[in-house]
């Protein structure tokens, strides 16, 4: 877990993941900031953003592997958004 984008890129460059979740709007490097360092490091692991916000660039809209979740929700719709993320990389090989 991490309280700024910057903190986040730095930390999955240490340890990597299999799923980023993170939230749009946030210090030092906001979510698309992010997606965008990531995807220029050729970084293709699947990214839930969670955003009160409508304005969401539209390069992150055409990215297949960022999946939105608007705020406010509860567990029940975090549970289906992560699932709906991972779901492409589960049928991956059957």
């Amino acid at each position: 877990m991490c309280d700024n984008g910057k903190s986040a890129l730095e930390s999955f460059e240490e340890q990597g993941a299999d799923l980023l979740i993170t939230d749009y709007m946030m210090p030092e490097m906001d979510g698309a900031e992010l997606v965008e360092a990531l995807r220029a490091r050729d970084v293709t692991i699947p990214i839930l953003l969670l955003s009160a916000v409508n304005r969401i660039p539209l390069t992150l809209r055409c990215d297949e592997q960022v999946r939105f979740l608007p705020k406010p929700f509860d567990i029940d719709q975090l549970e289906a958004a992560i699932n709906t993320t991972f779901a492409p990389l589960l049928s991956v090989g059957k």
